[in-house]
């Protein structure tokens, strides 16, 4: 790898949050050199064209700058990860920053590991903090070496802006699902399909500080239920086919919940419940799906729409 780091952000019509981010990755206290900032414009209609220009202007670090129709950032990941000569990489959204000390804190950690753990790691972890109220975000969970990602993400419930530095090696072989007007599909469709049966390296520190924005996916989550119910129908499609059985042992309220979710995004996207049967894996979990799960689904669904 060329680099020790990529830093990827994707951006729509978020000029007034970008300096911050520029600003984070200038502060960075690892060499300069030793990472790339992959920044795609998914189509904004703001100033970005010019800020950007900026950046280029004052930046020390290597900048690669794509623009593209909007098409969603799950198209944007898989587009950056493709280019990616960072031997870590880090998602960092465009209204988040991270703190000075952060890439030589993650390299540090994965300097503990093995090289053959290195081979299919899925990385190293860390927390995050909220920027506005200055509260921790989640919560504090086992730290080192985790022989099962997906088994400590469901056994700590680390839900919520949970962030890691990728192991770019493993996370090129695994990409968004791509399909017309489908432009969010929730991050956790990659994270469980690549943390299931591969190690993590988790630490306490925080290195990542979160900004809500009005315009966010966080404070916004019915209405993202609204607008991209098939992208999130295919995130508990894949969890209710590829990871019922262990999620049933760890934490069964999730996988309940993510039952109700698989039907709840069916009905919004006009699906039938056939459709929704026959997207089922195995009779025993499309029997619990028809006997108790529809009628959740739909009670929930019905809310929803009244809102």
């Amino acid at each position: 790898m060329k680099y020790k780091f990529t830093v990827f952000t994707p951006t729509y019509n978020r000029a007034y949050t970008l300096q911050r981010v520029f600003d984070s990755l200038m502060s960075q206290t690892v060499r300069h050199w030793d990472f790339e900032w992959i920044l795609i414009n998914d189509g904004s209609t703001d100033n970005t064209d010019k800020l950007v220009e900026k950046f280029f202007s004052e930046a020390d670090f290597d900048i690669r700058y794509i623009k593209q129709e909007n098409k969603g950032k799950n198209y944007c990941h898989n587009k950056a990860i493709k280019l990616a000569q960072g031997e870590l990489f880090l998602i960092l959204d465009s209204d988040d920053v991270i703190v000075p000390g952060c890439m030589d804190v993650f390299w540090h950690y994965w300097m503990r590991i093995s090289e053959d753990n290195k081979k299919e790691i899925y990385g190293v972890s860390c927390l995050c903090k909220n920027g506005y109220t200055d509260s921790l975000v989640g919560h504090k969970a086992e730290e080192g070496l985790i022989e099962n990602t997906f088994i400590w993400k469901h056994k700590n419930k680390i839900y919520f802006d949970g962030w890691a530095a990728l192991n770019t090696v493993v996370f090129k072989k695994y990409l968004f699902p791509e399909l017309e007007n489908v432009k969010f599909i929730p991050e956790a469709y990659l994270w469980d399909k690549v943390g299931k049966n591969r190690k993590i390296y988790s630490t306490n520190e925080v290195l990542k500080i979160v900004f809500y924005q009005n315009d966010g996916f966080s404070k916004n989550i019915i209405d993202s239920y609204l607008k991209h119910p098939k992208g999130r129908y295919l995130y508990h499609k894949m969890v209710v086919n590829d990871l019922f059985w262990v999620l049933l042992k760890v934490n069964p309220i999730r996988i309940l919940k993510d039952f109700i979710q698989f039907g709840r995004m069916g009905f919004h996207s006009n699906y039938s419940v056939k459709k929704m049967m026959q997207d089922i894996n195995s009779r025993f979990k499309k029997v619990v799906f028809f006997t108790f799960i529809v009628f959740l689904s739909w009670f929930f669904y019905k809310s929803d729409i009244r809102r």
